[in-house]
């Protein structure tokens, strides 16, 4: 989910209930930080990463660097990915392409990370791995937990450190 809410409100609930409702169906949500720096914290339904129901995405550029739009990290590890100065379909009245920089043009580039991570272990022939193989994919790779657990080691200070306190993936 690339977009959200400064806090919860009544009438965001459908959207709380559809997200409690795939999540019980071990479908993993995505949903961005938010761009408003220390002024609003995490937007809801990223908020929601504190409950286990949302995998939260924040931005960084090309090395890993959290902008100053990035919510204030709290004390749970946040995982952050490309999503500075990203080419958009857009161009100026010069035909320059525009480029465009959030934490919600971060979600579906981590979304999409976590596609091919799926797709690969999906695509192991069954008769080459263990009989519980396929148990453990659902139990590990589409929990919140499991996931980000496999994006993490896939960070680049993989020795458990986080990069301001945000664990940068890197395509």
């Amino acid at each position: 989910m690339s977009f959200g809410f400064p806090r919860y409100e009544a009438r965001l609930e459908p959207i709380l209930n559809a997200i409690r409702a795939v999540r019980e169906n071990d479908v993993l949500f995505f949903a961005a930080a938010g761009n408003d720096g220390g002024n609003q914290g995490i937007f809801w339904p990223a908020k929601l990463h504190e409950e286990g129901d949302v995998i939260c995405i924040s931005s960084s550029d090309s090395d890993g660097n959290a902008p100053s739009f990035n919510p204030t990290t709290g004390s749970n590890n946040r995982i952050c990915t490309l999503g500075e100065a990203l080419p958009s379909c857009q161009q100026d009245a010069h035909s320059n392409t525009i480029y465009r920089s959030g934490t919600s043009f971060a979600t579906p580039i981590a979304v999409a990370i976590a596609a091919i991570i799926l797709g690969v272990t999906d695509a192991i022939p069954p008769e080459t791995m263990p009989p519980d193989f396929d148990w453990l994919k659902r139990k590990t790779l589409r929990t919140k937990a499991g996931m980000k657990k496999i994006l993490c080691t896939m960070c680049v200070l993989a020795d458990k450190r986080s990069r301001l306190g945000f664990s940068y993936i890197t395509p």
